[in-house]
């Protein structure tokens, strides 16, 4: 999908499908990336594992004493500053309206209403016949106001970006065991991420940057790929992300509370465009498309849950 995602939302959206590298710096971490490619062939993607010499002379830029790395050439990333934005922008220009700056505070549900959902916020009172959460990290916030645990957490993690360089490295490059993604930006900066935690701080929204984490995101870096090592970084920022703890997305109509749905990817926006098109397609024609897998179920949290809290009503 997003291959063409730029000529269906009509603007380059800084989508590179350049490949990508996943390396290992020990003998167990290469036998992962074997052991990972039969589970990817039998899903149908087409990956490789490249050792010594042959890796040293595709990827001259990446430290020449690691194990060995895994090559998938699907491989990609996108600019989520613009990606987002865009499809709001998008979906005004198809009359959706959009309130900024407005708080969820409340949510009623009559099943015997015409417009069953009653959603008090900061900026006035709306009814509609079916709502969906699709709020990422504050989703399990918005969930329980409908009386619904979702298997979601928040998380904050640490980006690094640095000064512009000349340009060096094409592919996206992770590793295997340890927390990194790092490319070379449009813009020639390298942007260095890939998991390191920021913890929350008052108010609870709030995820200051963390030294240790910045510290230790760009020392792996800087292992996998010494050439960074007279690269300043100039930005350190956190962001915020939805996790779940068996890894599966939130989709779907909840049975619970029937009208209300959810959309809550567990790998930031990469799935997310996807995951809204196939709930979009379900919702407006739902016996044309096959039901989402129970994996994905927005209930999963409370059928494992001693007892089922009725809606909350807020008065």
């Amino acid at each position: 999908m997003w291959r063409t995602l730029d000529q269906e939302l009509d603007a380059d959206l800084g989508v590179h499908i350049t490949g990508g590298w996943m390396v290992a710096e020990t003998e167990d971490q290469l036998q992962v990336l074997h052991d990972k490619r039969e589970l990817e062939q039998q899903a149908g993607i087409v990956t490789e594992v490249v050792e010594g010499d042959e890796l040293r002379r595709r990827a001259p830029y990446l430290a020449p004493d690691l194990a060995g790395a895994a090559w998938c050439p699907q491989e990609g990333h996108a600019n989520p500053l613009i990606s987002a934005p865009l499809y709001a922008l998008r979906a005004s220009e198809h009359g959706a309206r959009i309130r900024t700056h407005a708080a969820v505070l409340g949510l009623e549900h009559d099943p015997g209403a015409a417009l069953p959902f009653t959603v008090r916020t900061s900026d006035g009172v709306v009814r509609a016949r079916r709502i969906v959460n699709c709020a990422g990290a504050w989703a399990g916030e918005l969930g329980r106001l409908a009386g619904l645990k979702l298997p979601v957490r928040r998380e904050g993690l640490h980006v690094n970006v640095t000064e512009p360089r000349a340009r060096v490295l094409e592919p996206m490059v992770q590793h295997i065991g340890r927390r990194l993604t790092l490319k070379q930006s449009s813009a020639d900066t390298f942007i260095i991420g890939g998991g390191w935690p920021t913890p929350a701080a008052p108010p609870p929204r709030r995820y200051p940057t963390a030294w240790e984490s910045a510290a230790g995101n760009t020392a792996v870096a800087l292992r996998v790929m010494p050439l960074l090592a007279d690269v300043r970084v100039v930005r350190t920022w956190s962001g915020v992300i939805v996790f779940t703890d068996d890894l599966s997305p939130v989709v779907g109509e909840s049975t619970i509370v029937p009208g209300y749905h959810a959309c809550i990817a567990s790998t930031g926006f990469t799935l997310s465009p996807l995951l809204a098109r196939q709930l979009a397609e379900r919702m407006t024609a739902p016996g044309e498309h096959d039901p989402f897998p129970g994996d994905y179920d927005v209930d999963r949290a409370m059928h494992r849950a001693p007892s089922v809290a009725p809606p909350t009503t807020t008065p």
